[in-house]
C-alpha cells in the first residue's frame, strides 16, 4: 500500500510531521482492510483533502508546524465532515485526552505509538465505518437519552445501541452478555425504556436463588403455601405488570429453576407456590450473564430449548479492553464521582497514568476501572493521581493469576493429593479477600465476578471458619 496510488483511491488521511508515524499507519492499515494511505505533513496540506467522502479515518497530529495546537483539532472537525479523527501527540496529559474527546475525537493517542495500539485504532475505525454505512440511510442520528448513563465514544457501543433500539419494542425476551463490570443492566434499562412499556423496571438477581426460593421470588405464594406463610404475597412477575422483568446472572440458575423459567417465557404464565391456578403475565423478561452459555449447553449445565428460546433477541456487550479511546472519558467521570463520594478537593491525573492504564486488561471491565479510580484518588496524598498506586494494584493482580496458573507459592496440594474445585475456588476466593483487606467490591473486581456472589461466598467461608 502506497500514497503513490491515485489519491482519489486513499481512505486513511496521516497527517503528522513525523514521516514515521506515517509510514507506521501505512504498515498495518492493510491488514485491517484500508486501500490506501495518504501522508500529509502540514495542516494547510491536510486540509486540502477536505471534504473526501472516500476517507475512513483521519489521523492529526496535534503538533503541527503551521498550524496552533489549541485549535487545530477544532479547524479539522469542521471541514472534515463525518469522517472520524483520532488525535496522536506528544502531549500525553489527561486533560488533553479529555477535552479532545469531548470536542468530538474518534480516539486519542499518546506518542510513541505502539504496533498493538495502532491496529487497535484502525480495527475501530473500520468497525465505525462499517456502522456508518449500515445506518447512511438515516437522516440525522441522535442517540436515544436511554443511553444517557452509559459513558461512551465507541463505534462498538453505537452499533449495541442501535441493535438494542431495533429490538426493545418486541414482546420477546431479550438476552444481554457480557463479561462481569460491562454494564448489562445499564443495557437491560435501556430495553426497559425504549420499550416504552408503562409498567415498572424490576430487577432481581437470580444467582443462588434455587427450588423454592427462585419459584417463591419470582411467582410468590398464596397463605398457607409453607410453614409461615401466614399472608399471601406476589412474587417480582407481578410487580413488573406492563413493565419489564430483569433476571440478571441466569447462567447461575440450576437445572430445576431454568424448567421453570422456560414454561414461564413460553405460556407467559406460572404457578405461585401453593397453588394450582395459573396466573396470566404481562411483563416482558430481560435476561443476563457472564456466563458462555452456548459452553454451558454442551457441558450440560444449561438446557438446549431455553438456550435457544433465549437467542432470538440477544446483544453482546464489548469488555472495556476493546474500547481503549474510552479510558479518557471514564477516568475524568469516575475521578469526579470520587472526589465527591470521599468528598476531597478535584484531584488532577499523573501524565502517565493514563498511558499505564492502556497496558491492562480490566478483567473487572468497567466496575473494576471504577474501583481502581476511587482507590487512587483516596491514595492521592498530593492531590494528583499517581502510577505508584496503580502498579501495585497491576502487579497484585498479575500475582494472583499466577497463583491461580499454579505457581510455587500457590498449595494445590493438601496432604499429598490434590486440592478438589471446591476447596481450590474457597482458597482463591479467600486470597482475593485478603489482599483487598476485606474490601468485597474491590475482591469482586480482582476476581472477575459480581459483588454477589463473592458476598455469597464470604457468607460461605464465615459459617465453615
Amino acid at each position: 500500500m502506497s500514497e503513490n496510488k491515485n489519491t482519489h483511491e486513499a481512505d486513511l488521511l496521516v497527517i503528522d510531521d513525523d514521516l514515521a508515524v506515517s509510514e507506521l499507519f501505512e504498515l498495518y492499515a492493510e491488514e485491517i482492510g484500508f486501500t490506501a494511505t495518504r501522508k500529509s505533513f502540514t495542516a494547510t496540506d491536510g486540509l486540502k483533502s477536505l471534504p473526501d467522502s472516500s476517507l475512513k479515518l483521519i489521523v492529526l497530529d496535534l503538533g503541527l508546524p503551521d498550524r496552533d495546537r489549541e485549535r487545530v483539532l477544532e479547524e479539522f472537525l469542521k471541514s472534515a465532515g463525518d469522517t472520524p479523527i483520532a488525535v496522536v501527540t506528544a502531549d500525553d496529559q489527561v486533560e488533553t485526552a479529555v477535552k479532545c474527546m469531548r470536542e468530538g475525537a474518534f480516539d486519542f493517542m499518546a506518542k510513541p505509538l505502539s504496533p498493538a495500539r495502532i491496529l487497535s485504532l484502525l480495527s475501530h475505525a473500520m468497525n465505525d465505518y462499517r456502522y456508518r454505512r449500515l445506518i447512511m440511510n438515516d437522516s440525522v442520528r441522535q442517540r436515544s437519552p436511554a443511553f444517557s448513563k452509559i459513558i461512551t465514544a465507541a463505534p462498538l457501543m453505537e452499533t449495541l445501541f442501535l441493535a438494542v433500539e431495533r429490538l426493545a419494542p418486541s414482546p420477546q425476551p431479550v438476552l444481554i452478555t457480557g463479561e462481569s463490570g460491562t454494564g448489562k443492566e445499564l443495557i437491560a434499562r435501556a430495553v426497559h425504556d425504549l420499550s416504552s412499556r408503562p409498567g415498572k423496571f424490576v430487577p432481581v438477581n437470580v444467582a443462588g436463588l434455587d427450588g423454592s426460593m427462585f419459584s417463591d421470588t419470582l411467582f410468590g405464594h398464596v397463605k398457607g403455601a409453607y410453614t409461615g406463610a401466614e399472608s399471601s404475597r406476589p412474587g417480582l412477575a407481578k410487580r413488573a405488570e406492563g413493565g419489564t422483568l430483569f433476571l440478571d446472572e441466569i447462567g447461575d440458575l440450576n437445572i430445576e429453576s431454568q424448567v421453570k423459567l422456560l414454561r414461564f417465557l413460553q405460556e407467559n404464565e406460572y404457578y405461585p407456590l401453593g397453588t394450582d391456578q395459573p396466573e396470566k403475565s404481562s411483563c416482558r423478561v430481560v435476561l443476563a450473564t457472564h456466563v458462555d452459555l452456548f459452553e454451558a449447553v454442551r457441558q450440560k449445565k444449561f438446557r438446549e430449548d431455553l438456550y435457544y428460546r433465549l437467542a432470538a433477541h440477544s446483544v453482546i456487550i464489548p469488555p472495556l479492553r476493546e474500547r481503549p479511546g474510552d479510558l479518557p472519558l471514564l477516568v475524568d467521570h469516575f475521578l469526579r464521582e470520587a472526589s465527591l463520594s470521599l468528598n476531597i478537593p478535584a484531584v488532577k491525573i499523573d501524565k502517565n497514568f493514563i498511558p499505564a492504564l492502556s497496558s491492562y486488561e480490566f478483567p473487572g471491565n468497567i466496575r473494576e476501572l471504577s474501583a481502581i479510580i476511587t482507590g487512587a484518588a483516596s491514595a492521592a496524598s498530593d492531590g494528583r493521581l499517581s502510577t505508584v498506586y496503580l502498579h501495585d494494584y497491576m502487579k497484585r493482580h498479575k500475582n494472583a493469576e499466577k497463583t491461580l496458573q499454579g505457581c510455587p507459592d500457590y498449595h494445590n496440594e493438601l496432604d499429598g493429593r490434590l486440592l478438589t474445585l471446591s476447596e481450590l475456588e474457597e482458597m482463591h476466593v479467600s486470597e482475593a479477600l485478603r489482599r483487598t483487606d476485606y474490601n468485597q467490591s474491590a475482591a469482586a473486581a480482582l476476581l472477575g465476578i459480581s459483588q454477589s456472589t463473592i458476598s455469597r461466598r464470604f457468607q460461605h467461608l464465615m459459617h465453615n471458619a
